[in-house]
């Protein structure tokens, strides 16, 4: 087993999902007046439309739009295209050549932050949805993954149990002085990243994740094996 250290990064997706969130977000009935409604959307509705957007981009209806990752200490990988199909696919084929040696397939044990509550869900639902098979690279269904299994560790959980408040990665690296290369960048600002097709500053997001995952896990595991 290897580790394989993995972030996702996701945009609203399924066209049917965001017309349905759309739907939900109107003046309430009583606005008859056109200046009045303009107000409602200046003050509550565009907010509203921008949570439908984040809504839209961590649901099961999601597009997958960059996968980074990195097995053990080796380099840091992305794969990002211009289909979801086409981004998991090539994550698929180029992880099961990472993990494939002279000696054969190395199972992976998946290392994320917050892994079991969204990449790991999100990743299996995607794959199935876009005809990629989860079980090439070992990515199980959610309802399938327990808390005892080894082959998924989730930095957030491991660090802060039933009680996470708090536990994000940015937190838990800045107690730990791990040093972010990209301080400015956060998980907000993907999507308008995407809406101006600046994937490439996407994908090294994502890979700065990943590296600042692989350092958490090892302070982690530094702590837990003393």
């Amino acid at each position: 087993m290897k580790n394989v250290f993995i972030d996702i990064e996701t945009a609203p997706g399924s066209q049917w999902f965001q017309d349905k969130l759309a739907l939900d977000v109107q003046p309430p009935g009583n606005y008859k007046n056109p200046e009045a409604i303009l107000k409602w959307w200046d003050e509550v509705g565009n907010a509203k439309r921008e949570e439908a957007h984040k809504m839209a981009s961590l649901s099961p209806f999601c597009n997958i739009i960059c996968i980074g990752w990195a097995v053990e200490d080796g380099p840091l990988c992305s794969s990002t295209g211009a289909t979801e199909h086409e981004v998991l696919s090539n994550f698929a084929e180029a992880l099961r050549k990472d993990l494939t040696d002279h000696t054969g397939f190395h199972n992976p044990r998946y290392v994320g932050h917050n892994i079991l509550g969204f990449d790991m869900p999100r990743l299996f639902q995607r794959m199935i949805v876009n005809g990629v098979h989860p079980d090439f690279v070992r990515i199980k269904s959610p309802n399938l993954i327990k808390g005892w299994d080894d082959a998924f560790y989730d930095t957030m959980l491991t660090f802060g149990g039933r009680d996470t408040t708090g536990c994000s990665l940015g937190n838990l690296c800045k107690e730990f002085k791990i040093e972010d290369k990209m301080p400015d960048m956060d998980g907000s600002k993907v999507y308008g990243l995407y809406q101006e097709g600046r994937i490439a500053e996407i994908a090294a997001y994502c890979r700065e994740d990943v590296r600042l995952t692989r350092e958490l896990y090892k302070h982690l595991e530094c702590v837990g094996n003393d």
